[in-house]
């Protein structure tokens, strides 16, 4: 779930996916608070909120369980999540 008011950055993660071809589509959410991004986007920061569900609410619920163990979360998951997060990070680099 990727919490966001900011429609570059938002196709900035799309384009991500694409380039990486990534299972499924990130899911974006432009209502609601930006939880630990919200002081940065209220001091006027260009802010986005990632959290890693996997590709459903059942597979990786939106907050950490105690079952969210190495032999329980799908590896591809985390891969994923490094793969995407490394391109971001990347491509700010660059800017």
């Amino acid at each position: 779930m990727i919490t966001s008011n900011d429609q570059e950055l938002d196709d900035l993660i799309s384009g991500i996916y694409k380039e990486l071809k990534i299972e499924g589509k990130p899911r974006f959410n432009h209502i609601g608070p930006l939880w630990d991004a919200e002081p940065f986007y209220n001091a006027g920061a260009r802010t986005m909120y990632i959290n890693s569900r996997g590709y459903d609410d059942e597979i990786l619920p939106l907050w950490h369980r105690p079952e969210d163990l190495a032999d329980t979360v799908r590896p591809e998951l985390v891969e994923n999540a490094f793969k995407i997060l490394s391109k971001l990070i990347q491509y700010i680099q660059e800017l």
